[in-house]
Parts: C-alpha cells; structure tokens; sequence
C-alpha cells in the first residue's frame, strides 16, 4: 500500500466545490493538483528551494548578511506577471 501525501490527504477532505476553488484559487486544476499530490518523488524544484533556504542560514551568518526565505525565492527580476507583456497585451 503506497502511503498517502499530506497534499493528497489535504485534497481529500476537501468537498469537489472546495477542491475547485482552491485549485482556481492557487491558479491550477484539481487534476494537476492529484498529479502533484501522487508523485513519488517531491517536486525538484521545492527541494532545490528548500536547501537554498536551509544553506543560507549557515552562510548569512559568516557574510554578515540576512539568509533567505522562501518568500525571496518568489521574487524575480520583472515587475510584469508571468505571460503578461509590458505593453499590456
């Protein structure tokens, strides 16, 4: 028996309505939300944020500056939303 992911675990007690307005909520389907929550695997990426974050405290520390948050990894170099263009189409 595969174990269950605290996302699929959190999707399932969800009614359908719920699990909809969430998914539109955080800009994807419940069908990718699934696909997410029946990985085997965490996403790369997350684990790759993940460590950025851990490590940066260590090293913060040694050049006297802050470590980063998971917050500093959502910011890019552009102030447009992603798909969007700078002209406004």
């Amino acid at each position: 028996m595969e174990k269950m992911t605290p996302l699929l675990g959190f999707l399932r007690a969800l009614d359908t309505d719920q699990r909809k307005a969430f998914a539109d909520e955080v800009g994807t389907t419940t069908v990718y939300l699934y696909q997410l929550a029946g990985q085997p695997w965490p996403n790369p990426k997350l684990r790759f944020a993940k460590r950025l974050v851990e490590l940066s405290a260590r090293y913060a520390s040694k050049a006297m500056c802050k470590p980063l948050s998971y917050e500093d990894l959502l910011q890019g170099t552009s102030d447009e939303p992603p798909g969007s263009s700078p002209d406004g189409d």
